[in-house]
């Protein structure tokens, strides 16, 4: 494997996307797991949190829906990408501006960020397609690509966690400014595949050609709008959570930093091992990784290091780990043609449905079951659906023998 990553590292073909998702993952984790506590530093409360994050919801769910059609006519998506970068900077740099002191915190504090939610979802779809078209048309392991993630993520969220636990929350957001704008200026001085190869008078792809594109992709599509759910419940309260019961910022920056570490070894082995247990179970792995996780959370005592950063290891496998097995599924079961039209999909059910009714619903389930009382029954449904993958995964691989 060693030998493989060292071979796909000297391809001056692929260089700018390695660098692309160093610096993709690293701004992601700089800032979207602290949002909750930035909410809280703000003086919002529990309900006011979850308003945001339901009109929040509206963005994320209409966005990769318009892209799905706007991207099926446009020859090349270049432009709309870098709209939607230069958009998601003003919005960060917008957000450091408000405090406690300002008027109608509330009013600015969505409006910021419903353009800086926009402005991520547009701009992280759109790159995805990208990214994938490039490694597939150029022969290279999405995985080894996936690597360069991590290590940006480790990085980058060692630095935010420090400078919200010692500085602000404004220096965390111009941090994540700084970021995005060499992300932007990588992106626009690289050569990357941003235009679908189609054949001449091909029909173009559509989001219901995409859904009979390959074998098992109703049940994937299925299954990520759930992950999608509890990644952003998770991602929103957890951190609200272990704060209350008294972590410090710099703790939880410090074992995101420990996820994204372990996130390198996973990579390194990805193709591997999705090659070997096929995607079924390695979405059962995602959502077993969840379930341990919550149910961990719903009993950690105060200051159990040991234990917190047992369960935030186990992040590794849950989020990005997602992502690789999506980017596996794409390479072996959707056409060329049709990647931009499933990525549409896939985000809108993921980062649209998923994320935004993960976030959405938290505060009231909360608020009337409790947090200990419905992490563990978001534990118990992840497991459920775990060992039902599985069984799918084990009737397959005994059809295939026989």
């Amino acid at each position: 494997m060693l030998h493989e990553v060292l071979a796909d590292c000297k391809r001056g073909d692929l260089v700018a996307p390695k660098v692309l998702q160093f610096l993709q993952t690293g701004g992601l984790v700089s800032i979207f797991p602290f949002l909750p506590l930035h909410m809280k530093e703000l003086g919002l409360n529990l309900n006011q949190i979850s308003t945001v994050q339901t009109i929040v919801c509206v963005g994320d769910i209409l966005t990769p829906l318009a892209l799905s059609f706007i991207t099926v006519h446009l020859a090349n998506i270049r432009p709309l990408l870098v709209g939607s970068i230069c958009l998601n900077i003003l919005s960060a740099i917008f957000l450091a501006t408000i405090d406690r002191s300002s008027n109608n915190v509330f009013l600015l504090y969505l409006l910021s960020r419903f353009s800086l939610e926009l402005s991520r979802g547009s701009s992280l779809n759109l790159y995805e397609s990208v990214n994938l078209m490039t490694v597939k048309t150029r022969h290279g392991d999405y995985g080894i690509q996936k690597i360069f993630g991590s290590l940006g993520g480790t990085i980058m969220s060692s630095v935010s966690g420090y400078i919200a636990h010692y500085h602000s929350f404004k220096s965390v957001f111009y941090f994540y400014s700084l970021i995005e704008i060499i992300f932007l200026t990588v992106l626009v001085s690289s050569d990357l595949q941003y235009a679908r190869k189609e054949e001449k008078n091909q029909r173009k792809s559509s989001i219901l050609d995409c859904l009979r594109a390959g074998s098992g992709v109703t049940l994937f599509l299925f299954i990520s709008c759930f992950l999608g759910f509890i990644w952003s419940f998770s991602e929103t309260y957890v951190f609200l959570h272990l704060e209350s019961v008294g972590y410090s910022r710099r703790d939880l920056g410090f074992m995101v930093a420990t996820s994204t570490i372990m996130g390198v070894l996973v990579s390194l082995a990805s193709t591997s091992v999705l090659d070997m247990i096929g995607w079924r179970a390695a979405l059962a792995i995602a959502l077993g990784s969840y379930s341990t996780r919550l149910m961990g959370y719903s009993l950690i005592p105060p200051q159990s290091i040991v234990i917190l950063a047992l369960l935030e290891s186990l992040k590794c496998v849950g989020n990005p780990w997602c992502m690789l097995v999506t980017g596996y599924f794409i390479k072996n079961q959707v056409d060329l043609t049709h990647i931009a039209s499933f990525q549409s999909v896939f985000s809108l059910l993921y980062f649209g449905i998923g994320k935004g009714l993960g976030s959405a619903t938290g505060a009231s389930l909360i608020g009337y079951l409790g947090y200990r009382n419905y992490f563990q029954i978001l534990s118990s449904c992840s497991g459920g659906l775990a060992v039902y993958l599985l069984y799918k995964q084990y009737k397959i691989n005994k059809q295939k023998e026989e």
